[in-house]
């Protein structure tokens, strides 16, 4: 007997002895669905819980088998926590370890939203009953504001600015954890700003004019990437992915941009950085300089001063 599998344009030839004694499972078109249980605290809106889980789907690799498709739902209201169960489907011929890949995108994804997977442990408040009860219960924080600081002044693209203006960057910045494989940027997408890498390696490409993906570099603690799109309607041209467990440091776009308007040194400094990346950029993926005065025709070319 002979099998067609439209999905993959495969077929297998099956001997009438070993079919007949053969349990068959018709696995259809989309795959085996299966599913991840995780539970998030009652402070985080399930809204924002539900559209994180959706970007869990970016970078797999396709060797494990993942169809690409999400669909998290609320499962249950538990006694400490919102229980969700996240679907995905899986095709036949993946390698495995799918499963425990989503579960360690769960997690990552949990620390850079800061959502808390509460302990089942028992915590004692102590308050005064003349005061009455609070609203709600407090949870501890994670206060890194002094690492953030001293981080953010040993960065020589930030050597200009003043210890009081330092100071007020670390209350904007913060930092986000990635998983092995994960994308914190990817090539053609709009971003959030300058991104600094703070623990681990951090690997940058680009796909050159004819497709073929290059990398890059391979970025560890202090280096920079981000600066390329951090302008209004400019997408990155780079993709960034972690090469192992890594923390990156993340400055907002908008915080950068006031920098640019409000330091000339840092604006002159900037600049110049950003030209050398461009160029650099442009010659690995076979872009040839275009005139300065069809640039700036275009838009394409901005003062920063």
């Amino acid at each position: 007997m002979t099998l067609e599998n439209r999905a993959w344009q495969k077929k297998i030839t099956i001997p009438n002895g070993t079919l007949s004694k053969a349990t068959i499972v018709n696995c259809g078109q989309e795959g085996i669905w299966q599913n991840v249980s995780v539970g998030f605290s009652y402070d985080d809106a399930p809204d924002r819980v539900m559209s994180a889980l959706k970007s869990i789907a970016a970078g797999f690799d396709n060797d494990l088998g993942f169809g690409g498709q999400v669909f998290p739902f609320i499962n249950s209201f538990g006694d400490s926590s919102i229980n969700y169960d996240i679907w995905f489907n899986k095709v036949p011929d993946g390698k495995g370890f799918l499963f425990n890949q989503f579960l360690t995108r769960i997690y990552y994804l949990a620390k850079r939203h800061n959502f808390t997977i509460p302990y089942p442990i028992e915590v004692q408040y102590n308050y005064d009953a003349k005061e009455g009860l609070p609203n709600r219960l407090p949870n501890a924080t994670d206060n890194r504001l002094q690492e953030m600081a001293d981080f953010l002044r040993t960065l020589t693209y930030l050597s200009s600015l003043e210890d009081t203006k330092i100071n007020e960057l670390a209350t904007k910045a913060k930092f986000l954890s990635f998983g092995s494989g994960e994308y914190i940027i990817r090539q053609g997408l709009d971003d959030e700003g300058l991104y600094f890498v703070y623990t681990g390696k951090v690997r940058i490409s680009t796909k050159t004019l004819e497709g073929d993906e290059r990398e890059l570099n391979s970025l560890r603690s202090g280096s920079v990437f981000g600066e390329l799109a951090i302008f209004p309607g400019e997408v990155s041209p780079i993709t960034a992915v972690a090469d192992r467990d890594a923390q990156v440091v993340l400055i907002p776009d908008k915080d950068v941009m006031q920098l640019i308007e409000s330091n000339p040194k840092f604006s002159s400094e900037f600049s110049q950085f950003i030209e050398q990346r461009r160029r650099a950029m442009e010659a690995l993926q076979g872009i040839g300089r275009k005139s300065q005065e069809t640039a700036a025709s275009n838009g394409k070319v901005r003062s920063l001063n």
